[in-house]
């Protein structure tokens, strides 16, 4: 039985509907268990990379505010073994994905670095004027949290958390999605093959998109241009943005092989059952 002309507009419609929801499906599922996941971010992030050259900055920093202040360096520098700098780098990551803005330049920080000025100005019988102290243990905190903690973070962690709901939305609609436009093509067709035939073409064509999606993607790395600072840390996201667009393409890859491969398997079924009947 021949499909009437809306019959097939409404097939293609239904089709195009599938590939877009298998495209989103695939983003949005991957997503969710690498930049919508802690955990991932977590293992995945270069702590001791980045710790290192956030160490080199703050030795840079706080060598000027020695000059300036007259304080050694190893007074300021203390603070990298009472706060190992990697532990401070892995809190700043963590609030960022988790949706908590972490500031490192708090009331607590500048106290901890004015009692670290004036036990050395006390044990080395130093004339000093507190005011003076105070202003120095604030730049001091100031510099540390600006290199070690995440400028512009309200911003990012807000862009997280709209992430997390996004991924989780976009999984559910195109999930719902898939499915009844899936069972509607099957039972548009009476040769449940051709039926089958279109859905796995419609599937194999999201994937496609996706491909080519991730490819552009992966070029331009989008997550290197955040918002935020020391530049570090927009530089790791966005190599870790390009990993998750090369693990999207090998899926889509992968969607698009088996799709194509069980049309084939399909057809020879249906070539070899004719031969049946020719034969009997």
């Amino acid at each position: 039985m021949k499909m009437t002309r809306s019959r097939g507009i409404l097939a293609i419609i239904l089709q195009c509907v599938i590939a877009v929801s298998t495209a989103m499906l695939l983003f949005s599922f991957i997503m969710n268990f690498t930049f919508a996941s802690p955990s991932y971010i977590a293992s995945r992030f270069p702590s001791g990379e980045v710790a290192a050259q956030c160490d080199e900055q703050l030795t840079k920093k706080y060598t000027a505010l020695s000059k300036e202040s007259g304080l050694p360096i190893r007074v300021f520098e203390m603070v990298k073994e009472d706060m190992p700098t990697v532990q401070s780098v892995n809190a700043s990551v963590k609030g960022l994905v988790e949706g908590e803005s972490v500031n490192f330049y708090n009331q607590n920080q500048i106290d901890y670095f004015y009692n670290l000025c004036e036990e050395y100005a006390k044990g080395n019988d130093l004339d000093y004027n507190k005011s003076d102290l105070v202003a120095t243990a604030e730049k001091a905190a100031r510099i540390y949290s600006e290199t070690v903690g995440v400028k512009n973070a309200d911003s990012a962690v807000q862009k997280m958390s709209d992430l997390k709901r996004r991924v989780t939305f976009a999984q559910l609609i195109s999930a719902v999605l898939l499915v009844a436009c899936g069972v509607s093509v099957v039972l548009m067709y009476s040769r449940k093959r051709l039926g089958y035939a279109k859905l796995l073409t419609a599937t194999a064509g999201g994937g496609l998109g996706v491909l080519f999606a991730s490819g552009m993607l992966y070029v331009i790395k989008p997550a290197q241009h955040l918002d935020i600072a020391p530049a570090v840390f927009a530089q790791c996201f966005s190599e870790m943005s390009k990993e998750y667009f090369f693990i999207t393409a090998l899926v889509s890859v992968a969607i698009i092989f088996t799709s194509y491969a069980i049309m084939i398997q399909q057809e020879i079924k249906h070539e070899r059952d004719k031969d049946k009947v020719k034969i009997t």
